[in-house]
């Protein structure tokens, strides 16, 4: 009796196992007749609102504006590094771009955005804050730099 037990519950776990895979391979979001590119792109940074000095162990909301140059560009947050040297920040505005069917219209004259990145002061001297702002004609980056005392 147990056997047969077994090889019934076998079998319908088989059955069950088959039956949701041929469901998830029915399901798609794909329907064939669109075309979605998807990837990441860095904005260009236009201004800051920082101040000029900082407290230790602090936590400010720096105001940042940034160039957003079509459509299908949709905030997605900032990449935050340290730089060259222990003192240096580098903080860039990161865009993710979705292109359906090569709908995505540049605009005429870029459109602006503000977001609040979120810094919190660890150091006891200074920081050497670098915002991307883009690519020079040698293709090094253009940062636009601010320090700021911590006190």
């Amino acid at each position: 009796m147990k056997k047969v037990l077994m090889k019934t519950i076998g079998i319908y776990n088989v059955i069950l196992i088959i039956g949701f895979s041929y469901l998830l391979m029915g399901c798609s979001v794909d329907d064939g007749k669109s075309n979605v590119n998807f990837s990441y792109k860095l904005n260009e940074i236009i201004s800051v609102e920082i101040p000029d000095t900082v407290r230790e162990n602090g936590i400010y909301d720096l105001e940042i504006e940034f160039k957003k140059s079509a459509d299908c560009y949709s905030f997605s947050g900032f990449d935050f590094k340290i730089g060259e040297n222990e003192n240096e920040r580098i903080i860039s505005v990161i865009s993710s771009v979705v292109d359906v069917d090569n709908t995505c219209q540049k605009y005429k004259s870029p459109k602006t955005e503000i977001e609040n990145f979120e810094f919190s002061v660890r150091r006891d001297d200074y920081y050497i804050l670098k915002f991307w702002q883009g690519i020079d004609s040698l293709n090094k980056p253009i940062y636009l730099t601010k320090r700021i005392e911590v006190r």
